[in-house]
């Protein structure tokens, strides 16, 4: 069944690909976002409709009928994290813009948590205020009387069109790599993460479109993607030679100083939970790109730019 479909963050990586992936499947989507930080040309995708404004102002529009709406706008990496960012202020009301316009349409909702939530260990620093605004955010959703919600935690998700200047180490690489630089390393490299294409993890929302299963909350991540900061400079080395010309060379620098964010703190590793993926794949979800496949993606990326 085609249904009407609300996307906020449309311009975001997330959202585009979920928004190309759910109208190739028959659904009408409507845009929103405020191109503040879009990583997409809104001309470029496939919508019914494009509302350019703020999450907290779509009720300025008349948008019946709406029969899903899923969440993706947010503050979105760990460089822009500042005080003046009023992170979880954000978080929550924009939460709480698309909860009342769910119960007044009566739509679904589906929102976008974050891994951040399994490291709080109790700081109260702007990276926490980030993780607590998400965290709000799930039991806003999750305790909504008369909102049928779900909410996913998604872990390291990538691609192409990620941005750099939020401090996502994938697309740094990436530009070093155009750039001619070396790959900068925060700290000791031995940070792990655990990657997730995002066309992939497009899939698993298509699949929770589909079937509205039960369960509420969902963590999604690729073990079989998971690596050290180090290991991934050597995966950008080896996989740029004869490729892309760059000064392989690792560097550690300061996070803080590199990033010109002094509030910037590195995160710890998300823990797993193989009992969450398996519910992932029990639902139909198998994710599809390997690690040196999202690699190769970003080295594509930077050889097309500089070859333009």
């Amino acid at each position: 069944m085609s249904l009407r479909i609300l996307c906020t963050g449309i311009a975001g990586m997330i959202g585009s690909e979920i928004a190309i992936q759910l109208a190739a499947q028959g659904h009408e989507i409507v845009g929103n976002d405020d191109l503040s930080h879009n990583c997409r040309e809104v001309k470029e995708l496939p919508l019914a409709q494009m509302l350019t404004c703020k999450v907290e102002q779509l009720y300025w529009f008349d948008l019946q009928p709406i029969d899903l709406i899923i969440h993706c706008a947010s503050p979105v990496g760990h460089a822009r994290l500042t005080p003046e960012a009023e992170v979880a202020w954000n978080i929550v009301a924009d939460t709480q813009a698309v909860l009342d316009l769910a119960e007044a349409t009566g739509a679904r909702l589906i929102t976008f948590s974050s891994s951040e939530v399994l490291t709080y260990k109790g700081e109260t620093d702007i990276r926490a205020q980030y993780a607590l605004g998400k965290l709000t955010s799930e039991s806003m959703v999750l305790g909504h009387p008369k909102v049928d919600g779900r909410v996913i935690r998604p872990y390291n998700v990538t691609g192409r069109h990620q941005r750099a200047d939020g401090g996502f180490v994938m697309p740094r690489f990436r530009d070093a790599a155009l750039a001619g630089e070396p790959l900068t390393v925060f700290g000791s490299g031995e940070q792990v993460r655990h990657f997730t294409h995002v066309s992939d993890f497009a899939r698993f929302v298509l699949l929770l479109v589909e079937k509205w299963p039960l369960q509420k909350r969902w963590c999604v991540f690729n073990p079989m993607n998971k690596t050290s900061v180090n290991d991934l400079v050597w995966l950008f080395a080896s996989g740029a030679k004869g490729r892309a010309e760059f000064n392989s060379l690792r560097m550690v620098v300061d996070g803080a100083e590199a990033l010109g964010n002094p509030q910037w703190r590195d995160s710890s590793e998300r823990p797993l939970d193989m009992r969450e993926y398996r519910a992932c794949v029990e639902l139909g979800w198998q994710p599809q790109v390997s690690l040196e496949e999202i690699v190769r993606e970003h080295l594509t990326v930077a050889v097309e730019a500089k070859g333009a």
